[in-house]
């Protein structure tokens, strides 16, 4: 992070700049000038923050800097071509002999003057054009020569070890160094010494040996409820996974523990079980919370007692509202309608339905429950009139497996729209879809749900899975089928390793696995930042937000919680062309728009 920036002029001697570095709270200054103003500010630097560390560029590279800057030279470390320090390089390093032989002719031909990279610099420079010259023909022209020594260059000056690297020059290429043509040295006792990487910093400590420790991580979900079975995938990845960790050698050697409260889909039982869970003692480090509702009755205690809360339920006032200790599995609800109600207003032609008009009409068909009503909000509201897009009904159903949304489609329908919006999962997507080809109406609308609906747990409640097919979701997370993926392998594994049943191989158990994986990553960095001794739920906030951007599991899932992020903003977009797991990517990765609320 780059806390403050200035500039100064060459001559300057003085560096009223210097009070502004003092109060941007930087832990290291860098600069890019050549002497004198790179001694001078060095020098003021010194003066006023004398444990700084100072970094130079390579304009730096010369006796004149120490000479003018003194003491205050002492420790500043800057890039360098090796010829400052072409004595201490292996005798295998192919520029040494070159180097050593410059420095030798350098200092006889100007009777002891100090060597510096720019001599050698055109030193290079003139080699190439006397061979150049010295491959060209008799009689021609200027610019012929002009254009031969340049095709000669760019031909020829390959692996050509010079005073400024190794160089490699193409038509495309007249610089033909990389970073690796540059070391970096430091001055010390008024002289330059090698300073290679393995000194930037002090030798990493070893990892803590927490053997017999335990860290618990909480959960309470719906087990026994109307989401029982949509929990229970959930709960099965998160415990597989905590499993996995403790056999591979726990969070450096402590044991993973999980303590699961069901709440049968009450929130008063929410609301008790995180009492229950608080008062055993020092507060916990984290939770995973499974709905929308328990999120927001719990997101200002999250953030009062200091618990990090992993959550699958995705509202945005429980992340953002009195918030800031609840992180998403997936992006909040507005901005998953967002992205998708974008997508077709920029390829209406492609998806609409046969007989549909140019404009999009929306009907909001849903549960009458904080997940259900969770993408209509003031700010997507006013994201859709912004694309054109009309909502022109809203509806509510049951939640329950054999709701009945005739009601609600029909009255859709009536209101001239010609997408479905349902924010629900599993069997709220399904009845919908079940019921428009109940009634014939299925080509009559695009039927879109958030990320919960486009899962193997909607298809056990269809009544034929052909009705699955054309479903619209984001997509925050890969699946199954990307076969090819380090984290979805490991999933699977796991899966199979617990011989968990055919039913359960959906997005909640992927994703609780990925969970799993940016919890222990975010122990582990909370743990080597404050140590174990002081490892609290702040660290473990802390953590998150000093790790972002991420990807969970090798990718599974892209989250940015960096400032006040709580929610990734990447996804997919995917349609269902055909059975169970037919999950076919409309839209790759993309950036989601930011319907955050404010208020």
């Amino acid at each position: 992070e780059v806390t403050y920036s200035d500039a100064f002029e060459r001559s300057d001697t003085e560096f009223p700049q210097m009070t502004g570095v003092q109060g941007s709270g930087c832990e290291a200054i860098v600069v890019g000038a050549i002497p004198p103003g790179a001694s001078m500010v060095t020098v003021a630097a010194r003066e006023v923050l004398p444990d700084m560390p100072v970094i130079q560029g390579h304009g730096v590279c010369n006796q004149t800097f120490i000479d003018l800057a003194g003491d205050a030279a002492e420790g500043v470390v800057f890039p360098c071509g090796r010829l400052m320090i072409a004595d201490l390089l292996p005798d295998g390093d192919p520029q040494k002999p070159i180097l050593q032989k410059y420095a030798a002719d350098y200092v006889a031909f100007t009777n002891g003057e100090p060597i510096d990279t720019f001599g050698g610099h055109a030193w290079d420079g003139i080699m190439w054009a006397v061979e150049g010259l010295g491959s060209l023909n008799d009689g021609l022209s200027l610019a012929e020569r002009r254009a031969g020594v340049r095709d000669y260059i760019e031909n020829n000056i390959k692996d050509w070890p010079g005073t400024g690297g190794v160089f490699n020059i193409t038509a495309t290429d007249h610089l033909g160094l990389t970073y690796e043509d540059l070391t970096f040295v430091k001055v010390e006792n008024g002289t330059w010494v090698y300073f290679p990487p393995e000194q930037w910093a002090p030798a990493a400590a070893a990892p803590p040996d927490l053997t017999g420790e335990t860290i618990t991580i909480y959960h309470f979900g719906d087990l026994s409820g109307p989401y029982a079975a949509i929990t229970a995938p959930l709960v099965h990845g998160a415990e597989d996974a905590v499993a996995a960790i403790n056999a591979a050698g726990g969070v450096y050697g402590a044991t993973l523990e999980v303590e699961f409260a069901d709440t049968a889909g009450s929130i008063d039982e929410a609301v008790a079980a995180y009492d229950r869970f608080t008062s055993e003692g020092e507060n916990p480090l984290v939770m995973i919370t499974y709905g929308s509702g328990e999120v927001e009755a719990l997101a200002q205690r999250f953030a009062q007692d200091k618990v990090v809360n992993i959550s699958a339920g995705l509202s945005a006032r429980g992340f953002y509202i009195d918030s800031g200790y609840t992180f998403g599995l997936g992006p909040i609800y507005p901005d998953q309608m967002g992205l998708v109600m974008e997508f077709l207003s920029e390829n209406w032609d492609t998806y609409k339905p046969a007989g549909a008009g140019d404009e999009i009409k929306l009907a909001y068909l849903s549960w009458p429950t904080a997940f259900g009503q969770g993408a209509l909000t003031d700010e997507s509201r006013a994201y859709l009139e912004g694309l054109g897009i009309e909502v022109v009904a809203e509806e509510t159903y049951d939640v329950s497996p054999t709701a009945d949304t005739t009601t609600a489609i029909l009255n859709g329908q009536a209101a001239g729209a010609n997408v479905i919006w349902t924010n629900t999962l599993a069997f709220g997507t399904s009845v919908i879809l079940n019921d428009l080809n109940a009634l014939g109406l299925r080509d009559q609308f695009v039927v879109c749900s958030d990320n919960w609906g486009m899962d193997l747990a909607t298809y056990a409640f269809l009544a034929d899975p052909a009705y699955g097919v054309g479903l619209v979701s984001p997509f925050p997370y890969l699946w199954w089928t990307d076969a090819d993926n380090p984290g979805v392998q490991y999933a699977e594994q796991l899966f199979a390793t617990n011989q968990r049943q055919a039913g359960e191989h959906n997005v909640g158990y992927l994703l609780l696995v990925a969970g799993v994986d940016m919890i222990v990553d975010a122990l582990e960095l909370a743990i080597d930042t404050v140590g174990y001794e002081n490892l609290d739920g702040e660290a473990v906030h802390d953590a998150l937000v000093a790790m972002s951007p991420f990807e969970a599991l090798d990718g599974v899932v892209r989250a940015d919680f960096s400032g006040d992020n709580r929610s990734p903003h990447m996804s997919q977009i995917r349609m269902i062309q055909g059975g169970p797991d037919a999950f076919v990517v409309l839209q790759d990765w993309a950036e989601m728009p930011d319907l955050r609320p404010t208020e």
